[in-house]
């Protein structure tokens, strides 16, 4: 029997979301590009971090907060900006439902 891997730190944080189900029909997807299903906030000490579970179970923050850290990373330098995308941008984790 196979031991399951710990858990990553990211996907701990994330499994203590509230989900809220997306009401209302689904998106016109041609192209079968994942929809948001779900959707949270992350509090981390008081900041605020929308999240959502998409259609292929991926888990994603977005929003305003994360596009100024994006938008910062060039000036951060690798060895700081490592940790803030290791599983921050997209996370391959199931449902997270």
């Amino acid at each position: 029997m196979e031991t399951p891997k710990p858990k990553a730190p990211i996907d701990q944080l994330l499994d203590t979301v509230q989900w809220e189900v997306v009401e209302g029909p689904l998106p016109d997807n041609p192209d079968g590009l994942p929809h948001i299903t779900h959707k949270g906030v992350l509090n981390l000490g008081g900041i605020e971090l929308p999240c959502a579970v998409l259609s292929d179970g991926q888990r994603i923050f977005y929003g305003e907060l994360i596009d100024e850290m994006m938008a910062n990373l060039p000036t951060m330098g690798l060895d700081a900006a490592a940790p803030l995308l290791d599983g921050m941008v997209s996370l391959k984790t199931g449902t997270g439902k």
